[in-house]
């Protein structure tokens, strides 16, 4: 086996995207790029006649560069313009532990195909640290994995460098790496901002929706339930919609038809019911329902939409999803059911493809799906047109007829997240039928209507499908719901005494410490203290529900937690202090939960009291 089908093979259990491209693709190699030996025998790149290692001892070059400023501490993440040789990058992986990762993007595909052909690279290909990215071939994923690995609590502590002579060489890419990777620290701080806001909404409707568990029904028993023959059909709400949206009624029970909320009034205003409908926004407005339109049909919610919404339709037909609390777990357990967690993306339409493929359905069909501000039009039906200031913080790419069309951050995300999705998923065909919107990779671009003509040609009894799955929590299941949250009201309360305590030892402790008069064997009774009430409460159904309410405090405590400082004593006392200013946090917030947990069982109670 020669160098590069070693490397090759090392390179298809971490990096699927980039083997796959290599396998099917052939890298002219170029003439302006080059690989030599160095003095001491190692190998080295020549690019447009400049050498990117040193031509004596490249190991030597890349150690010294690397070791003065990249030692990076837990969790944090180096973003590096270069690949060359290799050798940078190997120094890095070699100076910093497991818990670090390292983004690597290299400017010229020619310089990655000499490398994967004459130097052998596998121990970096191999390494589950290493992200590589090349541009051409797998730079449009850049996006998606800088965003999966940069948290607000590493934003302090990760670093990007350049390798040597690389921003002289691809200036114009350079600055095209780092605008793209300030757009995912600007992403992270909006998200951060959002979920501050919004987490004791989320809290409210996960409580608040277990009015509506009786006789619901759970996404996972659709499992297995379709036809493995049967296309799926899945409407969402973009600009482009409006141009093949009344093909849906030539295809009523030839194709399972999902509807994001927010495409229901399109497809209402032309007399189209689809089979179910989706929704999963934790403040979508109440407004954009009809009621008397919706009432009878199929409405697949998460547990955190808006209850509002739900209060409103009360759908006769309501199937929960995609569940992430053991609360919500159990209680389907409990009746012989489960709610797992899916692979979900971000967005109800990525949300929708990860449900459909769990249900089984090899031929998903996508309408609606512009993912771009088609004619400066975020959705089908509005007429008022997004500004041009918002058009020009979009990114241009390419669309299914070669036009370039402007696509909101958000939703670049959700692009990679699809293109990543049929690529890891091919035994599922994705059919981009949206007839507008960007192009999206490893997707088959076709007609709505060639679409129908190959795969909607068979009858099925859907509804029948639909309607012989089992209904849940009928009976006296009320009764329990109440007790399971008055059971976590106790729970917590009995926390915030924990907490209290915790915070009277860590003041305590950090006093010792700081005028340096302390008693050993009180420091680890405390430590121990901390320890056993952490590991309660992290392993306990109550966290996951206050973690919602304590977005800042959690912020605040990843925030310079993995920068030490100079001594131990020093570092003992940060560390003090940061769980005193965390736990005060949530002490402060429990009174809001319990006023929600309150109002949940009062309204529990009073539904039961109604059903008698």
């Amino acid at each position: 086996m020669n160098i590069f089908d070693r490397n090759l093979e090392a390179l298809k259990i971490h990096n699927e995207e980039l083997y796959d491209y290599l396998q099917r693709n052939i890298i002219t190699n170029s003439e302006n790029v080059c690989v030599e030996t160095a003095k001491n025998g190692e190998k080295i790149i020549k690019s447009y006649g400049i050498y990117l290692n040193s031509r004596y001892n490249p190991s030597a070059e890349a150690q010294k560069y690397m070791q003065d400023e990249i030692h990076l501490p837990d969790e944090a993440v180096l973003v590096m313009f270069g690949f060359s040789n290799g050798a940078f990058a190997r120094e890095f992986l070699r100076k910093n532990n497991k818990h670090t990762s390292c983004i690597v993007v290299e400017p010229d595909p020619a310089i990655f195909m000499q490398v994967m052909q004459n130097i052998d690279i596998t121990d970096l290909l191999s390494d589950n640290r290493l992200q590589l990215f090349i541009y051409g071939i797998n730079d449009e994923m850049l996006e998606m994995r800088m965003y999966g690995l940069i948290k607000s609590y590493n934003k302090s502590t990760n670093q990007h460098i350049t390798l040597p002579k690389y921003g002289q060489l691809y200036t114009e890419k350079l600055n095209d790496m780092i605008d793209t990777l300030n757009e995912q620290y600007d992403k992270r701080q909006v998200e951060y901002n959002t979920a501050i806001g919004n987490g004791a909404k989320g809290c409210r409707n996960t409580i608040y929706n277990m009015r509506f568990l009786e006789g619901c029904r759970s996404m996972d028993d659709f499992i297995g339930k379709f036809p493995a023959d049967m296309p799926a059909v899945l409407v969402s709400a973009g600009p482009s919609l409006t141009k093949n949206v009344n093909l849906l009624k030539n295809i009523k029970n030839r194709a399972f038809i999902m509807c994001t909320d927010r495409a229901f009034n399109t497809l209402s205003s032309i007399g189209v019911e689809p089979d179910m409908i989706i929704g999963v926004d934790y403040e979508k407005p109440v407004e954009l329902f009809q009621k008397e339109k919706l009432v009878n049909i199929p409405f697949l919610a998460d547990k955190d939409f808006n209850t509002k919404v739900l209060e409103y339709l009360k759908p006769k037909d309501l199937i929960f999803l995609a569940n992430t609390d053991s609360m919500w777990g159990r209680l389907f357990s409990s009746v012989g059911s489960t709610l797992k967690s899916i692979n979900a993306g971000g967005s109800v339409a990525t949300v929708a493809i990860g449900c459909l493929a769990k249900w089984g359905f090899k031929k998903i069909i996508l309408i609606g799906q512009d993912l771009a501000l088609t004619g400066e039009k975020e959705h089908a039906g509005n007429t008022h047109k997004v500004s041009e200031a918002e058009i020009a913080k979009c990114k241009f790419l390419e669309d299914i007829d070669g036009n370039m069309v402007p696509v909101r951050y958000d939703l670049l995300l959700y692009l990679r997240w699809i293109e990543d999705f049929a690529l890891k998923n091919r035994h599922i065909e994705i059919i981009d039928a949206t007839e507008g919107g960007v192009k999206k990779k490893n997707t088959s671009v076709m007609s709505f209507q060639s679409a129908i003509d190959k795969y909607c040609i068979k009858d099925y009894d859907i509804r029948g499908i639909i309607d012989r799955v089992p209904r849940l929590f009928e009976g006296d299941m009320y009764k329990k719901v109440a007790f399971e949250l008055e059971h976590m009201r106790d729970n917590i309360l009995e926390f915030k005494k924990d907490f209290n305590k915790v915070i009277e030892y860590c003041i305590d402790a950090g006093r010792m410490l700081a005028e340096g008069n302390y008693d050993i064997k009180r420091l680890r009774e405390i430590n121990d203290f901390m320890a056993n009430v952490e590991n309660s409460f992290v392993n306990s159904e109550e966290s996951g529900f206050i973690n919602k309410f304590i977005v800042q405090a959690e912020a605040d405590m990843a925030d310079d937690f993995y920068i030490e400082a100079d001594n131990d004593i020093d570092e003992a006392i940060r560390l003090y202090n940061k769980s005193v200013a965390y736990y005060e946090k949530i002490v402060n917030e429990i009174p809001e939960i319990i006023n929600i947990l309150d109002e949940a069982i009062v309204q529990i109670e009073s539904t039961a009291k109604e059903k008698i």
